[in-house]
């Protein structure tokens, strides 16, 4: 019996004996194809990772994107003649958390100097729109309004293990079920696809 239990812990011992949590940082696009306004973006992405097999990663990521778009602007006329203009802006905050998990297809997550990897998970973005009607210049209004949307996440991406760090480049296809929207001329500026592409470097922290 003792025995048994034995061979059971050294088991565990060598399968978490490669367990690894790191964190990182990335860079990247942020896109809605298929709007009716196009809507691409850059930011941030702050990345945690945890590694508990040699081909298995769980991932928590959260990303950061901000995004303007002029929805209208168009001259004011007084007897036919110029005398302004008016313009209404759409602002764009956009927090966004995607947590799944990620296998690897070539090498692993352990000590390859590459690996190739591909993986899926859900998604939700905290949405912050900030509307601002302007006439020749002066501010008139501005309408904020707050909202969730929500999905699942799908990635693929490669390593590349540079001792201390890893280097990771990664492409994400997102389904949501609400688009990032904009009342504004009655109707949806966004599509429930969201795509982004993130270069990032992440940094072991424990390994045990």
């Amino acid at each position: 019996m003792m025995k048994h239990f034995f061979i059971l812990l050294l088991s565990l011992g060598l399968k978490y004996s490669y367990a690894q949590l790191s964190v990182g940082a990335a860079y990247g696009t942020f896109n809605n194809p298929g709007s009716a306004i196009k809507f691409r973006g850059w930011g941030p992405t702050l990345m945690l990772e945890y590694t508990n097999e040699d081909d298995s990663e769980v991932y928590l990521n959260f990303s950061w994107y901000k995004k303007s778009i002029n929805a209208l602007s168009e001259p004011i006329y007084e007897d036919g003649i110029v005398i302004g203009n008016k313009t209404i802006t759409n602002t764009y905050n956009y927090k966004y958390l995607q947590l799944g998990f990620k296998r690897a297809l070539v090498g692993d997550f352990s000590d390859t100097r590459f690996n190739w990897f591909a993986g899926g998970g859900g998604a939700l973005g905290f949405v912050n729109r900030k509307d601002k009607y302007e006439t020749s210049g002066n501010e008139v209004s501005t309408v904020k309004d707050n909202y969730l949307i929500y999905g699942f996440n799908f990635n693929t991406g490669m390593q590349w293990r540079i001792e201390p760090v890893i280097i990771e480049l990664k492409g994400n296809l997102d389904f949501s079920l609400k688009p990032i929207r904009s009342d504004n001329g009655g109707g949806y500026i966004g599509a429930y696809v969201l795509t982004s592409t993130r270069l990032g470097i992440l940094v072991p922290i424990t390994k045990y």
